[in-house]
C-alpha cells in the first residue's frame, strides 16, 4: 500500500506543479504525515473530474485499508472511469488516456486544450496528445521530436581551474617580501649613495687642503707675477714634483693644479692655470696627444663662472657639490686656498680632480652589493613562506578534505588536528558538527524504520489532545550515538510499549502513550518502557533522563516536561502518573525549585 500512497503523491505533485509539503526535510515530511495525512488536491484542482478525484482518494486514504490493494486493482478502475466530454468520438482507451495526461497536467497549464492528432507511424485510431508549449515527462511518440524533455537532467558544472591556497600564499608573501624588499633598498640605495658623495667631496675637500700646504705662498705668487715665463723660475719644476708625489698617493685622484684669480675673476668668473703636475699621457693609446690629455701652461685661461665651490676655495677649502664637464671629461674636484707666511690667502688654490667614473664604480660596487642582498633577503622569503606553507598545508588540507566528505554525506569520516592552534579549534569544532550531523542522520534514518514499519499496525495515527495518556520526555547524551541498528531497537522499544512519537529531535524526544480502553494503564506501560530505555546493558545509547507526565497535567503546568528531565539523572514523573501506579513501583520523593513535587522512579514491583 505504500506504493500505491506514493503514487497519489505523485499524481498529486504532477496535478498542481508543487509538493504536497514544500520546504520540508524527510524527518518532517514524516511527522507531516503522522498528524496532517489529508493529501489536498480537490481544493487545488477543482477542475478535475470528480470522477477522477474520487479514484485518486483511494490511492491516498490515510488508512491502508480503504486503499486499493495493489497496482492492478487501481489500474482496472482507472480504466472503468467514464470518458471527458469530447468534440470527436473517441473510444475508451482514448478516453481515459485523455482523462489521465489532462488531470496531470501542471495547474499553470490546466487550462490548455490538448489536441489528439493520429500518429504517424501507422493508420490506427490511436491518439496523441501535442505539446502546447509546455514541457512534460512523458516519453516521444514515433516521429515525434522530443527535445522539450531530452536535456531536462542539467550537464554537472565543470570544476574551474584553481590555484591552491598554498601556492596562494607563497605567493603573496613572496611579493610582499619583494616589495617591501626593494622599497626599502630603494630608500637605503639613494641614502647610501648620497652619503658616498658627500664622502667623496669631504675627501677631495681634505686632499686640496693637504695638498696646499706643499705649496708656498710667496712662491706661488713669485710664479704668478712671471706669468706665462713662471716655468723659468728654479722652484717651479720642485713645486710640480712635489704636486705629482702627492698625487701617486691618492689613487682616485687624476689631476693636481694651482690657479690664480685675475682682477676681473669676480665678474667674468675667469680664472688662470699656474702649475699643472699632471702628466700628458695618451689615455687613450691613439698615439696622439687630445685636448683633454694636454698638460695646462701657465696663465692659461679656464672659465670657472658655473663652478661656484671654485671661486669659494680662494678664502676656504671646499669641493664641488655635483659633478661637472669641461674639456679634460667630468670630474668632482676639490679647492683649498694658497696661504702665505701670515696664513692668509693668496688669491690663488690648489685644485684636485677625481675622475666621477670613480664615483659611478663606488656606486655600481654598491648596487651590487645591495641587490646581492637584496636576492638573498628575498630567498630567505620565499624559503620560510615555502615552509610557512608547508607547516599550514597539512591541518587545511585535513579541513578542506573533511568538508568535502561531509558535504557529500560521509559523516564517518573524522578529522584530527593536534597543532595547538586556531586550526585544532576548527578541527574540534568541526568534530563536534560532523558528531551532531551523524547523531542527527541516525536518527532520521532509524525513525524512519521505524515510521514504515510502524504503518502497517497504524502506529503514526493522528493523536488528539483530548486522549487520556502519558507523555515521555527522553533527554540523549549530546556528544555520542551508537549505531542506527542501535537506534532502530531503541524505537522499537518504544513502540513495542504501544509508544507513539509525538516530537523528534537530535538530543530530545518525546513520544505519547495512549490508553486502548478504560482499564488501560498507559503510564505502567510508559514505565516498563522507560526503565527497559534506561538499561544499561541495552543495545542503544542510554538516555540522560526520561520524564513522565500525564496529558492532562500539561493544560495547568506547560513546562512540567521539560522540568522533569533536568530534575534527575533518570526516571522522574510526576505526581498524576505516580498516583497511578504508586503501588507497582519503588520511588523516591522530590520538590523541585519551583515547589512542585515529583517522584524518581527506582524499579517495578
Amino acid at each position: 500500500t505504500t506504493d500505491i500512497y506514493a503514487l497519489a503523491v505523485v499524481l498529486h505533485e504532477l496535478a498542481t506543479g508543487s509538493q504536497v509539503y514544500p520546504g520540508l526535510e524527510s524527518m518532517a515530511i514524516i511527522h507531516k504525515i503522522a498528524t496532517d495525512p489529508q493529501l489536498r488536491l480537490p481544493e487545488l484542482r477543482p477542475d478535475l473530474p470528480p470522477e477522477f478525484i474520487a479514484w485518486w482518494a483511494q490511492l491516498a486514504y490515510p488508512d491502508t485499508s480503504r486503499r486499493f490493494i495493489n497496482g492492478g486493482q487501481a489500474l482496472a478502475a482507472l480504466k472503468q472511469l467514464p470518458p471527458p466530454p469530447a468534440s470527436a468520438p473517441v473510444n475508451a482507451t482514448e478516453a481515459t488516456q485523455l482523462m489521465v495526461e489532462e488531470a496531470t497536467k501542471p495547474l499553470s497549464q490546466a487550462t490548455q486544450a490538448t489536441t489528439p492528432v493520429p500518429s504517424a507511424e501507422n493508420n490506427s485510431s490511436q491518439t496523441q496528445l501535442v505539446k502546447s508549449g509546455t514541457r512534460t515527462l512523458r516519453p516521444a511518440a514515433a516521429g515525434e521530436v522530443s527535445g522539450s524533455w531530452t536535456n531536462l537532467t542539467p550537464l554537472p558544472e565543470r570544476r574551474k581551474w584553481r590555484v591552491r591556497f598554498v601556492h596562494k600564499l607563497v605567493v603573496a608573501l613572496w611579493l610582499t617580501s619583494t616589495v617591501a624588499t626593494l622599497i626599502t633598498g630603494i630608500f637605503l640605495s639613494g641614502k647610501a649613495i648620497g652619503d658616498q658623495k658627500e664622502n667623496l667631496r669631504r675627501m677631495v675637500g681634505s686632499a686640496a687642503a693637504s695638498a696646499a700646504l706643499l705649496v708656498d705662498g710667496k712662491t706661488h705668487q713669485a710664479f704668478v707675477e712671471l706669468g706665462e715665463d713662471a716655468a723659468d723660475h728654479p722652484e717651479f719644476a720642485a713645486t710640480s714634483q712635489r704636486l705629482q708625489q702627492f698625487r701617486t698617493k691618492w689613487p682616485r685622484v687624476r689631476y693636481v693644479y694651482t690657479m690664480a684669480s685675475l682682477p676681473e675673476s669676480e665678474e667674468t668668473g675667469v680664472v688662470v692655470f699656474v702649475v699643472d703636475a699632471s702628466d700628458e699621457v695618451d689615455l687613450n693609446d691613439n698615439k696622439v696627444i687630445d685636448p683633454d690629455e694636454m698638460v695646462a701652461d701657465p696663465m692659461d685661461r679656464y672659465d670657472a663662472s658655473e663652478l661656484p665651490m671654485l671661486h669659494q676655495g680662494f678664502s676656504t677649502p671646499s669641493a664641488d657639490e655635483e659633478p661637472f664637464s669641461d674639456q679634460w671629461g667630468t670630474w668632482l674636484s676639490g679647492y683649498a686656498p694658497i696661504l702665505d707666511e701670515n696664513g692668509e690667502p693668496t688669491g690663488a688654490i690648489v685644485g684636485i680632480d677625481v675622475p666621477v667614473e670613480q664615483l659611478e664604480q663606488m656606486n655600481r660596487e654598491f648596487i651590487v652589493n645591495a641587490a646581492i642582498l637584496i636576492i638573498s633577503s628575498l630567498l630567505a622569503f620565499i624559503a620560510a613562506g615555502w615552509l610557512m606553507a608547508q607547516k599550514l598545508k597539512k591541518p587545511m588540507e585535513a579541513l578542506h578534505k573533511g568538508m568535502l566528505a561531509v558535504a557529500e554525506g560521509k559523516l564517518e569520516t573524522r578529522v584530527s588536528i593536534k597543532s595547538g592552534d586556531e586550526f585544532e579549534d576548527l578541527a574540534i569544532a568541526f568534530e563536534g558538527m560532523r558528531r551532531r550531523l551523524l547523531a542527527g542522520q541516525q536518527m532520521q534514518k532509524a525513525f524512519e524504520r521505524f515510521a514504515i514499519r510502524s504503518q502497517g499496525h497504524q502506529q503514526l495515527g493522528l493523536v488528539t489532545d483530548t486522549e487520556y495518556g502519558v507523555f515521555m520526555h527522553v533527554r540523549l547524551p549530546g556528544n555520542s550515538s551508537k549505531s542506527i541498528h542501535g537506534l532502530e531497537l531503541f524505537l522499537g522499544c518504544i513502540h513495542d510499549h504501544g509508544g507513539l512519537v509525538h516530537e523528534l529531535g537530535t538530543t530530545n524526544l518525546i513520544f505519547r502513550f495512549i490508553a486502548a480502553h478504560p482499564d488501560d494503564q498507559p503510564e505502567y506501560r510508559a514505565i516498563l518502557c522507560a526503565l527497559a530505555l534506561l538499561n544499561s546493558s541495552a543495545p542503544w545509547s542510554q538516555p540522560e533522563a526520561v520524564g513522565l507526565v500525564q496529558t492532562n497535567e500539561l493544560a495547568t503546568q506547560s513546562t512540567l516536561l521539560d522540568q522533569l528531565v533536568v530534575a534527575g539523572p533518570d526516571l522522574v514523573t510526576s505526581v498524576g502518573c505516580y498516583r497511578g501506579i504508586k503501588d507497582q513501583v519503588v520511588a523516591d520523593r522530590m520538590v523541585l525549585d519551583d515547589g512542585n513535587t515529583v517522584y524518581a522512579i527506582k524499579a517495578a514491583i
